[in-house]
C-alpha cells in the first residue's frame, strides 16, 4: 500500500521522463497537486485530466483525480477513476482502499466487502482495512465476522480517533443484536475519548429510552443534534422520545423536520403514525403507518401500532391480523396485545 493517504506527488521524477509528452504530463501532475493543496478543486481536476491525456497509462493520475472527484461529490466518476488506477496497477493499495470506502459510503456493501477482503489478504494489521471489513460484514448481517474484525482492530489501534470509531461501530453491532449492556459500555467508552461523538450520544439516548429513562434520553439526543443539527435520524429519535414524554406538539414538529430531510425513513413515518394515534386521528395514523410498512415492514412496532389503530377503530379482526404479523417478528408488544385481545 502506498505510504500516505492523499495526493501523490512525483516532483523528483521529472528528469527521468523519456519523451516530451511524459514531461508535459508530469508538469500538469505537479501543477494539479499544487492546485489541490490550495483547494482549487476545479483547476486540479482540469490539470489531472491534462496529465492523463498526455500519459493515459498513469495510475497515480487517475487515483488523484478520483480523490478530487470524490471531494466534489462526483462519486461515479471517482469510482471509475479508482477502478482505472487498479486496472493499470492491481497492487495499488490506496486506490483499492479508496474504492472500497467509496462503495461503502454509497451503500454498495457487497462490492465493498469484496474490495476490503482483497486488501485484508495483504494488510492484515491495518486498522483502516479491519474497520472497513468489519463495517461491511456488520451491514450485511455477518455479525460474528464483524465482531472478530472490530476486536482485532481495537487491539491494534493506538490513536484516539481510531479507537473511538471502533468502539462506536462495535457498540452499534451490539445494539443491533440487542446486547444493550455491551452496547452501552462501548458508547460510554467512546464518549470518554471524544465527548462530541454525536453518533454515540444518539445511540446511547436510544438505550436510555429503552430503559424508560426518557429525560436522560432526551438530554443525550439533544446534545447530538447540537453537534449535527440536520441529521434526520437524530431529529426523528428526538421526536420519538418526546412522544414517550407526551410532549406531542414538539414531537410532531421534530418528526416532520426529520421527514423533510429524509422521507425514506420508515421510522419517521412510524413515529408520525404513533403521534396521530395518540391524538386519536385514526385515518391519519393508518396512512402514515402504512407508509412505514411499505418502506420497511421490519421496523420495530409497526404492526403493533397498526393493530392498535384498528382496535381503536373497532376493527378487531384487522387488529388481530396486524398483531399476528408483529408476533412473527418477535415484537413483544404485538405478542402481548394478541394474547389480550384475540383468540388463539
Amino acid at each position: 500500500m502506498r505510504v500516505s493517504i492523499g495526493l501523490i506527488c512525483f516532483v523528483l521524477l521529472i528528469q527521468s521522463c523519456g519523451n516530451q509528452r511524459e514531461k508535459e504530463a508530469y508538469q500538469f501532475f505537479i501543477k494539479a497537486n499544487a492546485a489541490a493543496l490550495q483547494r482549487d478543486d476545479r483547476e486540479a481536476l482540469r490539470l489531472f485530466t491534462e496529465a492523463i491525456e498526455k500519459k493515459p497509462d498513469w495510475a497515480d493520475a487517475y487515483y488523484n483525480r478520483g480523490l478530487c472527484y470524490r471531494k466534489a461529490g462526483r462519486m461515479e466518476e471517482a469510482r471509475v477513476d479508482f477502478q482505472q488506477a487498479l486496472q493499470l496497477d492491481p497492487e495499488f493499495g490506496m486506490a483499492r482502499y479508496s474504492l472500497a470506502k467509496l462503495l461503502a459510503d454509497s451503500g454498495k456493501w457487497e462490492e465493498s466487502l469484496t474490495e476490503f477482503k482483497s486488501l485484508s489478504a495483504t494488510y492484515r494489521d491495518s486498522t483502516y482495512v479491519l474497520i472497513g471489513l468489519a463495517n461491511a460484514n456488520s451491514q450485511l448481517g455477518n455479525y460474528a465476522l464483524a465482531l472478530v474484525g472490530y476486536n482485532r482492530a481495537l487491539s491494534l489501534a493506538n490513536k484516539i480517533p481510531e479507537r473511538t470509531e471502533i468502539l462506536v461501530n462495535r457498540g452499534n453491532l451490539f445494539y443491533l443484536q440487542k446486547q444493550l449492556a455491551s452496547a452501552e459500555s462501548d458508547f460510554r467508552q467512546a464518549l470518554k475519548l471524544n465527548e462530541n461523538m454525536d453518533f454515540a450520544l444518539n445511540n446511547l439516548s436510544l438505550i436510555e429510552a429503552q430503559k424508560k429513562r426518557f429525560p436522560e434520553a432526551l438530554s443525550l439526543v439533544e446534545r447530538a443534534i447540537t453537534l449535527r443539527p440536520n441529521q434526520s435520524i437524530y431529529l426523528n429519535n428526538r421526536g420519538y422520545i418526546l412522544l414517550r414524554l407526551n410532549r406531542l406538539p414538539e414531537a410532531k414538529e421534530a418528526i416532520e423536520s426529520a421527514l423533510r430531510l429524509d422521507d425514506s425513513n420508515a421510522w419517521g413515518w412510524r413515529n408520525l403514525g404513533v403521534y396521530y394515534l395518540k391524538v386519536n386521528q385514526l385515518a391519519d395514523a393508518l396512512r402514515e403507518l402504512r407508509k412505514a410498512e411499505k418502506i420497511d415492514p421490519t421496523v420495530e412496532g409497526v404492526y403493533y401500532y397498526l393493530g392498535e389503530v384498528n382496535r381503536h377503530d373497532d376493527k378487531l379482526s384487522a387488529a388481530c391480523d396486524a398483531y399476528r404479523r408483529g408476533e412473527r417478528l418477535n415484537d413483544i408488544d404485538a405478542i402481548t396485545a394478541r394474547k389480550m385481545y384475540c383468540l388463539p
